[in-house]
């Protein structure tokens, strides 16, 4: 009955799935000002570790994730004591992991924001998974090794590699992945090469199952540009916009307030309304407004100068 249901209603049976597995809560940390937290693979082998050991020992669960060089993002649910005692034993780790490779920052800094509906839910999942996508031009948002992307909506996971049972490696293994003497592991966590693979501790059921298909995943992640700034906006973050994203919302304008098909074939006042407005509302570079417009970079300078 439940599989019928899904099909003839699936926006009726998310709303249901999302009331009935929260709270949920958008955690994410604030980028240090004079050093990276991730420099080499290594560091990021290292937070995805303590991401996924914390997830496991608090009982909470992880919707989504991303690790960036200088901050994190992860979405998560679960009682509001569960989800403390995830930010506790995440700082506790994190101010280990500092000191055991002599980085001398200043206690990584942890924003909690709600999360209260279905759609806000959905955007932010988005939010998280498009951020390493929106930072650099070649990343695979369903690829990047460091990212919750590639676990959901992926008939290929069970092929790729499935890793060990954290409960078979040797207990000093175990206690050198943890730093801790303790060597007990949770066991549906799976190893490979020293690395906790994000499909043994990322609930993917529940998150594919809060989206009506794989089209609304994938529509919410790369065109849905107007909630990821207004996630941004609620985050108090400021967002990078890819050239598609500007692009995206210049077509929009275009036809909105100037009645034409491209930024291209506006006249030349017009062209600068246009730049303004992408360049205020929406943050656009300069050299992304002249490749949107084809306006000289010099000229935009000129009324932007940095």
């Amino acid at each position: 009955m439940l599989e019928e249901h899904t099909m003839t209603n699936p926006f009726l049976n998310c709303e249901t799935i999302f009331r009935e597995n929260g709270p949920y809560y958008h955690v994410f940390s604030t980028p240090p000002e004079k050093e990276l937290l991730c420099a080499h693979e290594e560091d990021y082998r290292e937070m995805n570790n303590l991401l996924a050991l914390s997830i496991t020992e608090s009982r909470c669960r992880d919707l989504a994730h991303a690790i960036m060089s200088n901050h994190l993002h992860t979405i998560i649910s679960g009682d509001r004591e569960s989800c403390s005692n995830f930010l506790e034993a995440l700082q506790r780790r994190i101010r280990m992991f500092l000191r055991r490779i002599g980085k001398s920052l200043p206690p990584i800094q942890f924003h909690v924001v709600e999360i209260t509906t279905l759609k806000q839910l959905r955007d932010e999942i988005a939010y998280v998974i498009r951020n390493p996508y929106a930072a650099r031009s070649d990343i695979n948002p369903f690829a990047y090794r460091w990212c919750s992307g590639y676990v959901c909506f992926n008939d290929l996971l069970e092929r790729m590699q499935p890793g060990v049972s954290a409960t078979t490696l040797p207990i000093r293994s175990r206690r050198n992945l943890k730093h801790e003497r303790d060597p007990e592991m949770n066991p549906s966590l799976r190893i490979f090469k020293g690395e906790i693979l994000p499909s043994s501790f990322v609930d993917a059921k529940l998150v594919m199952s809060l989206f009506e298909n794989t089209r609304q995943f994938i529509w919410c992640l790369t065109r849905n540009v107007e909630a990821h700034l207004a996630t941004a906006e609620r985050l108090c973050e400021k967002i990078q916009l890819t050239d598609e994203e500007v692009y995206m919302i210049a077509l929009k304008k275009c036809k909105k307030d100037f009645d034409s098909d491209s930024p291209r074939l506006l006249p030349q006042q017009q062209k600068i309304e246009l730049i303004r407005m992408l360049k205020f509302d929406y943050g656009a570079s300069n050299k992304q407004l002249s490749r949107c417009t084809g306006i000289a970079v010099s000229l935009i300078e000129e009324l932007f100068p940095a």
